[in-house]
């Protein structure tokens, strides 16, 4: 059975992350989902050299994470006639919170952090720290995806690999799949015959979609090859050239969150 975690930490992100849990229960065969809105206790954005510490500070900042944590149950509940369970909120460190439930989890679903400090700080955790299979959802959902699947690939990607074991069950239910080969790109590779391999076995025989970048950023070409050849998720791996590399020159992974646009799971 597939675990999901889905974490809901804002109202504007929440109806995508319960979209794609519904399409994930649909389309992924037995599917466990815990739906989970980690509630914090302190204001993580207090500085204590340049304000003072006041009850009333506390009781506002409290006051603001039970409103949201109220409207984001309210808004799961609007889904349960999809499946999907009550949302679980758990206070404490969000960081902590978030560790132990993704030690239970196959595959964790967290919307793009376009610009949204918490969830950044959250891919970090997961991707980073806890080498956890991530699904991000971009701000507008596709009322379904994983029809068709496209795979980026480089050499020893094995972050790609091990990210693709995490969707096994939704290859084997899409009904195509598309190996993505940068011909020109510095970390061009050969076909991975034994993915190939595997995915015939399971009758789901994938195609090879060879580009030139052209003069694209990796991930620009990544996202445009994808749409290209039809595909409504793509899977590729996460920081693979080192994080500081990626924030430094801006790597592919960097340039996918930024433009990102289809659902994309990833994987260090």
């Amino acid at each position: 059975m597939l675990r999901v975690l889905a974490l809901l930490t804002e109202t504007a992100t929440a109806d995508q992350i319960l979209s794609a849990s519904a399409c994930l229960l649909a389309q992924a065969g037995p599917t466990a989902i815990t739906l989970l809105h980690p509630l914090a206790q302190s204001d993580p954005d207090f500085m204590p050299t340049e304000e003072v510490h006041t009850a009333r500070t506390d009781a506002r900042f409290a006051a603001a994470q039970q409103a949201l944590a109220v409207e984001l149950a309210q808004r799961a509940d609007a889904w349960r006639q999809s499946g999907l369970p009550s949302l679980e909120i758990r206070a404490g460190a969000p960081e902590q919170i978030v560790t132990a439930a993704a030690r239970e989890a196959d595959l964790i679903l967290l919307a793009a952090p376009q610009g949204d400090a918490d969830a950044r700080a959250l891919l970090d955790l997961l991707l980073l720290r806890l080498a956890k299979p991530v699904l991000l959802l971009p701000r507008q959902m596709p009322h379904s995806f994983a029809q068709s699947i496209a795979i980026a690939w480089s050499d020893a990607d094995n972050a790609a690999a091990r990210a693709i074991g995490a969707v096994q069950a939704l290859l084997r239910a899409c009904q195509r799949a598309t190996i993505l080969l940068g011909t020109d790109s510095p970390h061009a590779a050969p076909p991975p015959q034994a993915l190939l391999d595997s995915l015939e076995a399971a009758g789901r025989p994938a195609r090879l979609h060879e580009f030139a970048l052209a003069g694209r950023h990796v991930g620009t070409a990544l996202l445009a090859e994808a749409h290209a050849v039809g595909a409504d998720f793509l899977v590729m791996g996460a920081f693979t050239h080192g994080r500081l590399r990626e924030i430094l020159f801006g790597g592919a992974t960097a340039e996918v969150l930024r433009q990102l646009d289809l659902p994309v799971l990833m994987q260090h």
